[in-house]
């Protein structure tokens, strides 16, 4: 039986990338009105550079596919819609977008496969080991296992006074995009699983290529700590409590790895929209013969939506026809703790 390059590329889909900036179709733009519309959508809004709905909707495909089908006003957008479908998804693995094949057979494409959790990226965590309430950690890889993603990670710190000659500093404009250094405890790491609720916010990211030489020990060029001489050292006890703390972190990972068993807090989020889409929704009501739920290509956007501002913030860049008369902002919230976010809109013919 032919292996499936998927499978044997797995991990090469989560190594870092240097893009800073995702560029993201509007879903509105599923639903061209014109056969040009069409074609100008793809012109103004490439696949090979921007996120296309059907990326991020690979795994339920045959249902976007049932609703652009509702637009079809003429043999030749039907046509055209069945070519892209085809293109999307007459694939025997559903699991991993389009994209990803291109990006596994073409090492220079340029969409990269952005995600929630991104390798080389540091996030405060919750923790209730230090006073400050969290733990700072650097993202050096993301693996897959069952069908479950997980990261592993090295413990940070914006405090240099606790370096020691075990530890490297990452400077800032130099090995990151921080405003300030810190200082990378190389040696003590662990696991999470990609949805563990202690995730609070990004801070910050160390780029690829330093990324890299910490994974693979070519760190001579990293400047480090002082060595330390006594066990009474504060250095000392600090490095044995953030040890402890990774450990702590990892407690659930590590023992679903041993065991098989599922058991951590996962995020809870419920994203409803509350500004945004009002346009769209009416146009899908006039089109709608078959009777289908909007909510079924609306939820899995949103949702992606929120995962990606909560990692790229305002580098999320969406951008739509304004023809098709949407609101020029997005507002969504997560109900499980009542937080909102505003998503500005691009226009990609505003000035036209």
């Amino acid at each position: 039986m032919k292996s499936d390059p998927f499978t044997n590329n797995i991990e090469s889909l989560f190594e870092p990338t240097d893009q800073e900036i995702v560029l993201y179709n509007h879903l509105d733009t599923l639903f061209p009105r014109s056969d040009q519309k069409f074609i100008e959508y793809k012109k103004y809004m490439p696949e090979d550079y921007f996120w296309h709905p059907y990326d991020w909707g690979h795994k339920n495909g045959h249902i976007f596919y049932e609703h652009t089908k509702l637009n079809n006003f003429n043999s030749k957008m039907t046509e055209r819609m069945q070519s892209d479908f085809l293109m999307y998804f007459e694939q025997r693995n559903l699991k991993i977008p389009r994209a990803a094949r291109k990006n596994i057979e073409n090492l220079d494409y340029p969409k990269k496969l952005n995600r929630w959790r991104e390798v080389g990226d540091l996030w405060l965590i919750k923790s209730n080991i230090t006073e400050n309430g969290y733990a700072t950690i650097l993202i050096t890889s993301i693996k897959q296992k069952n069908g479950i993603r997980y990261i592993e990670f090295i413990l940070a710190d914006s405090d240099l006074n606790y370096a020691t000659d075990l530890d490297l500093f990452i400077e800032k404009k130099v090995h990151s995009n921080l405003s300030y250094d810190i200082v990378v405890y190389e040696d003590l790491d662990g696991i999470l699983f990609e949805e563990d609720s202690r995730f609070l916010h990004k801070i910050g990211r160390v780029k690829p290529e330093f990324i890299e030489k910490i994974e693979f020990g070519n760190t001579i060029n990293f400047r480090r700590g002082n060595p330390i001489f006594s066990e009474s050292n504060k250095r000392f006890r600090h490095r044995k409590i953030k040890e402890f703390e990774a450990s702590i972190l990892s407690k659930d990972a590590l023992n679903w790895l041993s065991t098989g068993e599922v058991n951590f807090q996962k995020l809870n989020f419920n994203i409803e929209i509350v500004k945004g889409l009002n346009k769209l929704k009416e146009d899908h009501a006039k089109l709608n013969f078959k009777n289908l739920d909007f909510n079924e290509i609306k939820r899995p956007y949103i949702n992606h939506l929120f995962k990606l501002h909560s990692t790229f913030g305002d580098n999320l860049i969406i951008t739509s026809d304004i023809e098709l008369e949407e609101e020029k902002e997005l507002v969504i919230v997560n109900t499980a703790d009542n937080t909102e976010t505003t998503i500005e809109m691009e226009f990609y013919n505003e000035n036209s």
